[in-house]
């Protein structure tokens, strides 16, 4: 539905219910989604006459502009270090949720570099890869103990 029948505290005076822009098709026109040109025509159309549907827009542009700009993001880095026959090996988890995450083995004559979008994925590669690479260690007390 393109618009729809709805009442807003910031109506007209005397206006308590009019036909507005459906919330989810200006989210869609925020996030410059899938817009059918005819659908489009008519919202524009509507956003030409309504201060109600321009205030509700420029209200989620706000929104989405400040999110990008303070994305509520997790960041660091976390470590693992094995001893293995090879020689020593950190397995080193290191990024941010507003970039990307880094997963790295390096020492031991490695030095795996892969990227990820989250930091548990990257975890769960390094501690797979290492699972595969070295089988049967078992941590002993020149190996770390755990992530840290």
């Amino acid at each position: 539905m393109i618009l729809e029948t709805t009442k807003y505290k910031k109506s007209l005076p005397g206006v308590y219910a009019m036909t507005h822009v459906a919330d989810r098709r200006l989210e869609d026109l925020v996030r410059q989604d899938r817009f059918p040109c005819d659908d489009f025509a008519e919202v524009h159309d509507h956003l030409a006459v309504c201060p109600i549907c321009q205030d509700r827009l420029n209200e989620m542009n706000e929104f989405v502009a400040f999110m990008r700009t303070m994305p509520c993001e997790t960041e660091g880095q976390i470590v693992q270090r094995h001893d293995t026959p090879e020689g020593t090996l950190f397995l080193i988890v290191t990024g941010s949720d507003a970039s990307v995450w880094e997963a790295r083995a390096v020492g031991a004559d490695l030095n795996i570099d892969r990227m990820f979008l989250r930091g548990d994925q990257a975890k769960a590669y390094l501690e797979t890869w290492f699972e595969v690479e070295f089988p049967g260690h078992r941590c002993g007390n020149r190996c770390g103990s755990g992530w840290q």
